[in-house]
């Protein structure tokens, strides 16, 4: 029986580029190439930064236009494992935020690969998050609450 991870990979077309290589995972790059900025994102902003780290996670930051809710939202993940979203009150403090969750979303991804399919532990019919791989979501969410 396959991973959720194995699952989502399939989903996404991953063909086994990880998180070590020295190939297109060690970079970040602009997600579609620039063309989801200025579009609206998850949280109904507008997206203005929107990085992937090749098929393995992604950041996006959005302008949000809501008198109700802070003016600028983060959502990151990594594929098939976590996804995240953070408010900031300032432009700067997101964008800063935006660029030191790069390392941690690389390192929930490289965690992952090193473990493998040891990622994911079944319990009955649930899957759940190797110790690990779990300390590594936990890193990002304790730092980006």
């Amino acid at each position: 029986m396959r991973s959720p991870l194995q699952m989502a990979r399939i989903r996404v077309g991953f063909v086994g580029t990880t998180a070590n290589s020295s190939g297109p995972a060690s970079r970040w790059l602009s997600y579609q190439q620039g063309k989801t900025i200025g579009t609206k994102g998850s949280e109904f902003g507008e997206i203005v930064l929107d990085d992937e780290l090749a098929q393995l996670g992604r950041v996006t930051l959005e302008r949000l236009h809501s008198p109700l809710r802070a003016p600028w939202a983060i959502t990151c993940g990594a594929y098939g494992i976590t996804v995240h979203t953070i408010y900031f009150g300032d432009e700067g403090s997101a964008r800063a935020a935006a660029e030191a969750i790069k390392p941690l979303i690389e390192r929930i991804a490289a965690v992952e690969e090193e473990l493998g399919e040891a990622a994911w532990v079944r319990e009955g019919e649930m899957w759940h998050l190797a110790a690990p791989l779990k300390a590594a979501v936990d890193a990002l969410i304790e730092r980006y609450p």
